[in-house]
């Protein structure tokens, strides 16, 4: 057999192997969320099986959920404005790393962020009392 030959058999078995079944969604979701904490300087807590390893994760079903913390010292400087917009800048950042991720893998980005609930700052929503008063505090940190 030719040595060039010996290049191409891995190369199509490679090529028919399903990337999403070597990918572990909720160790890339850990990784990513990193890299958000990285590349934005905030705090994110990720909750639930996807973090623990405990409880039965389905990848494509199960949900991630996050909450941006953020300090009493920071809350003071940033203010509510700032508070909303690092949580904005972080969703948006988280997005575009999972599309840019999960593209070609076989599990659909929109659908893992469909199940992704990236909750602001617990300052933002610590006033709200109600459904209509949440949807006005929604609307005004720009989650809706």
């Amino acid at each position: 057999m030719k040595p060039s030959l010996l290049l191409i058999v891995p190369m199509l078995l490679f090529a028919g192997a399903s990337p999403a079944a070597d990918l572990k969604l909720d160790r890339e979701m850990q990784k990513m969320v990193s890299q958000v904490v990285k590349d934005t300087g905030v705090d994110i807590v990720g909750l639930g099986s996807w973090i623990s390893g405990k409880g039965k994760y389905i990848p494509g079903v199960s949900d991630h959920d996050l909450r941006l913390v953020i300090s009493k010292q920071q809350y003071k400087k940033l203010g509510p404005k700032g508070a909303a917009k690092a949580w904005r800048d972080a969703r948006k950042r988280l997005s575009k790393l999972v599309h840019n991720r999960l593209k070609g893998t076989g599990i659909d980005p929109k659908t893992v962020l469909k199940n992704t609930n990236f909750y602001p700052p617990a300052q933002l929503v610590s006033t709200v009392v109600d459904e209509d008063d949440a949807f006005r505090v929604a609307k005004e940190i720009g989650g809706v």
